[in-house]
């Protein structure tokens, strides 16, 4: 059975309210201890209330605990901590919460196993409160969230809605046997009961009829608490006999043999369940780390995420920006074209003014020219002719019909060459204006220049090919 650490009593008040524990707390640490208190101190009603922590509704001298304790204001809390190992030192504790409600006196439950240091030990359990005028006793319903918090917190913390849960989660995980506490809440039923039980066991065989036979028969399933005396009052001849007799140790021996295998086997069990409990708690520990590292790697992630969307949404505005760029330096580029290409268009008008100036004059010239030679041919043909007058009935017509003849293709091969002249003329023109077309073929090729103006702007110089 596991040895008592501490004792912790919180808003345990009695006698009308004159007598109280606010929240004390009473070190064992594994020793046997006494209390002592004058009579009618509260010997009985400590036991009574330490016992509620094993054996909730104990009753002691034929006191109920409702009747003991005053819990119309708040509850009262009472907790137990055992030493569950040594080496390594674990504990448990073993916790009730009383109070009333319409139906009489009911319990919170709660157990929890825990290593050295554990902040939610003993003294770590919220039974006392800050309130507005200091501290104050938890209230029902803040103790049983707290209960259940750590029961789903934990592998190691247990909750329980019947006492015989309790009791038996007790007896099979830590061997707190519940009849062992009710034969020392026999022995302390009343004044000087402890004195007088061990006044009535001065040999070792009446301590164990008195006290360690009755817990065995106890814990014997299905056993008639008779059947022993039943037993022996029949068998009461027979057991003088010393055959009997001896069978009967042999028995009690294989008896004994078998309770030590049993006691070994549960010993080697309960090791093999304390270190489930310990595996249990490993894994949760490493499941909590787990669900940690995932829920860092989703935030990582997430953030992550919302990075790439924004590299996103600034490398989308990168290249709008960079095409604004393209398109400002193309316009720029453009402009600066444009600008050349209206300075040659100004040339090329001057030039083309010019040269209509030139053509102008040059043919004003020819014609006036050509009406001075016009004239000079009219006045010598009047010349010819009035001479052909004179001469017409003479010998000498055929000749000066040949002469005639002749001075038509002079006139003709003059003005032949004269358009020779002009073409070459054409030509000279035609050559000065093939720089101002090639550049106009390089507008073309940067898609600078509309095919329209590429129109408008050969045409005329067509139009003057023609």
């Amino acid at each position: 059975m596991p040895a008592i650490s501490k004792i912790r009593l919180t808003n345990v008040v009695y006698e009308e309210g004159n007598k109280r524990y606010n929240d004390e707390i009473f070190l064992y640490d594994g020793h046997n201890g006494a209390v002592l208190i004058e009579n009618g101190g509260g010997k009985t009603v400590f036991i009574q209330a330490a016992l509620q922590a094993i054996l909730p509704h104990a009753d002691l001298a034929d006191r109920k605990i409702k009747n003991t304790l005053m819990l119309e204001n708040a509850p009262a809390h009472i907790a137990i901590e055992w030493i569950a190992n040594d080496v390594p030192r674990r504990y448990v504790v073993t916790a009730v919460s009383l109070f009333t409600t319409k139906q009489g006196l009911d319990f919170l439950r709660y157990v929890y196993e825990y290593d050295a240091n554990d902040p939610n030990g003993i003294e770590g359990i919220p039974f006392v409160r800050d309130g507005k005028e200091g501290k104050r006793t938890a209230e029902r319903g803040e103790m049983q969230d707290y209960y259940s918090h750590m029961r789903e917190k934990t592998f190691s913390a247990r909750t329980f809605n019947t006492i015989k849960d309790y009791k038996s989660y007790l007896e099979e995980q830590y061997h707190i046997i519940s009849e062992e506490w009710e034969s020392i809440a026999k022995i302390n039923s009343s004044e000087g009961g402890v004195e007088a039980f061990f006044n009535d066991c001065k040999s070792t065989n009446q301590l164990f009829d008195r006290l360690l036979i009755p817990v065995v028969e106890n814990s014997i399933v299905g056993h008639d608490a008779e059947m022993f005396a039943d037993m022996f009052e029949a068998q009461h001849t027979s057991l003088k006999n010393y055959k009997k007799l001896k069978e009967t140790i042999a028995e009690n021996k294989r008896i004994e043999q078998q309770l030590d295998q049993y006691a070994s086997t549960f010993e080697r069990f309960h090791q093999r369940q304390l270190d489930y409990e310990k595996i249990k708690q490993q894994a949760k520990g490493t499941w909590n780390e787990i669900m940690k590292e995932s829920q860092s790697y989703t935030a990582e992630r997430t953030e992550i995420r919302l990075k790439y969307e924004e590299w996103k949404t600034n490398s989308k505005n990168h290249k709008v920006k960079s095409a604004s760029y393209e398109i400002f330096r193309e316009e720029t580029d453009y402009k600066k074209l444009e600008a050349t290409y209206k300075e040659a268009l100004t040339r090329k008008i001057e030039h083309e003014e010019k040269w209509k100036q030139h053509n102008k004059e040059y043919y004003s010239l020819k014609l006036a020219e050509l009406k001075r030679d016009r004239n000079e041919q009219e006045d010598s043909l009047k010349q010819i002719d009035k001479e052909l007058e004179k001469f017409e009935q003479t010998e000498e017509v055929e000749d000066y019909n040949d002469q005639l003849e002749e001075t038509k293709q002079a006139l003709l091969g003059c003005l032949l060459g004269k358009m020779e002249v002009l073409e070459k003329d054409k030509q000279g023109l035609e050559f000065q204006l093939n720089p101002i077309l090639t550049q106009i073929e390089l507008f073309d090729q940067k898609k600078v220049v509309s095919k329209k103006t590429r129109q408008a702007f050969v045409l005329p110089y067509l139009k003057f090919q023609l």
